[in-house]
């Protein structure tokens, strides 16, 4: 379903206001994010920029939380 949103938005035109606590598909999604704390916008931008360099201490919380899988080891 989110790869059907995805092209939908991809293929112009259409533009597509996503909310969700998930953020692997907000940036799965999202071509820019606004995010919120206490009902109050702390920080936007590029989905890239905002989750690789996070500028808000709320921000840097959510992206520090999200689940990450260790580093694959070669054998």
């Amino acid at each position: 379903m989110l790869d059907l949103l995805a092209g939908i938005v991809s293929g112009g035109g259409t533009a597509l206001l996503f909310i969700s606590h998930d953020l692997g598909v907000v940036h799965h999604l999202s071509d820019r994010v606004l995010v919120m704390k206490d009902g109050r916008a702390v920080e936007e931008g590029n989905v890239d920029d905002v989750f690789l360099l996070p500028r808000h201490p709320y921000t840097r919380a959510l992206v520090a939380a999200v689940p990450r899988l260790p580093p694959a080891k070669i054998a």
